[in-house]
């Protein structure tokens, strides 16, 4: 069954009245607007009922993506990888509040793998999330997204020649892959390990795309780059949704531009004056360095790895 997203004018997380109208909307009587506290610019945790709630403001969602953010939770929590989400009296997981887009969660217990561990549970999460996400119709443009030529020049402003100009092959090679719904921000600060397996956390991201790329990032993250670690991940992904030889063989490519990508974006903030993401510069051009020697090491893709797929 379809269920949109709902509406309360009120909720926000701008005052005491507002929070209490979040959390109504969602059939609560309470926390106390006061028992909140904040955890980051869109998130608040309070105590209420035994339990630790999160409340969470969906920064870059758009009532366009909406619909799509609704599905995608459900998705997620029928594939039992998301954290337990609390529906309005509607069913909806998603709110339209007075100034912007919001969820109420619970806290669940686990904790943030560190470099290569976890890596099975987290493989075997990702497998079920793309499975559920296949099944969705629909396609979705990347909130981030950068055009080709675009990430090229972005990088060779920057001084990244060598990126630039990989940029072309590595994103041919990628847009001919099928496309699905997929995640888009699989590093280790959303997946929590707990003693059920993995759960996967914040979809604000997602967008249409490989999945193969969309696992080999989780996979280079969450195992810091190592490729022994990488395919032990991708194995246990494939075991759950095995991958078609010519997305096997365009994986670590459809990873580099990926990547590059993703580069790109932080540099078009940076030069329209953004500061927010200049901490991420040079570390996604360290994964980027890093998925270029992937490919240009592993030219048979994700079986040159040590994985069948």
């Amino acid at each position: 069954m379809h269920i949109a997203p709902a509406r309360a004018a009120a909720a926000s997380f701008a005052s005491p009245g507002g929070l209490s109208a979040l959390a109504g909307a969602f059939g609560l009587a309470g926390p106390d607007p006061t028992a909140w506290r904040p955890l980051g610019p869109d998130l608040l945790a309070a105590e209420h009922a035994g339990r630790t709630l999160l409340a969470k403001r969906h920064r870059m969602l758009t009532p366009e993506r909406a619909p799509l953010l609704e599905g995608v939770l459900g998705a997620a929590l029928a594939a039992g990888v998301a954290p337990p989400m609390l529906r309005t009296r509607g069913g909806a997981l998603v709110l339209a509040g007075a100034d912007g887009w919001y969820g109420l969660m619970e806290l669940a217990p686990g904790e943030v793998p560190r470099a290569g561990q976890g890596l099975g549970r987290a493989a075997r999460a990702v497998a079920r999330l793309h499975l559920a996400l296949a099944r969705m119709p629909g396609r979705a443009a990347c909130p981030r997204a950068v055009a080709p030529a675009q990430a090229a020049g972005l990088l060779a402003r920057a001084g990244l020649a060598d990126l630039a100009r990989a940029v072309a092959p590595l994103a041919a090679a990628a847009q001919a892959l099928p496309a699905q719904l997929v995640h888009r921000d699989l590093h280790q600060g959303n997946f929590l390990l707990g003693p059920q397996g993995a759960l996967v956390l914040d979809y604000d991201s997602f967008a249409s795309g490989p999945r193969v790329a969309d696992a080999l990032f989780a996979a280079l993250r969450l195992s810091g780059g190592d490729a022994a670690g990488m395919a032990r991940f991708m194995a246990a992904y494939a075991a759950l949704a095995p991958l078609p030889a010519a997305e096997a063989a365009a994986g670590l490519a459809a990873l580099a531009w990926d990547v590059l990508a993703k580069l790109a974006f932080v540099l078009r903030e940076r030069e329209a004056g953004n500061g927010y993401y200049e901490k991420d510069f040079e570390k996604y051009v360290g994964f980027a360095r890093r998925a270029l020697a992937l490919e240009c090491e592993h030219p048979g893709g994700v079986r040159a790895l040590g994985v069948e797929p």
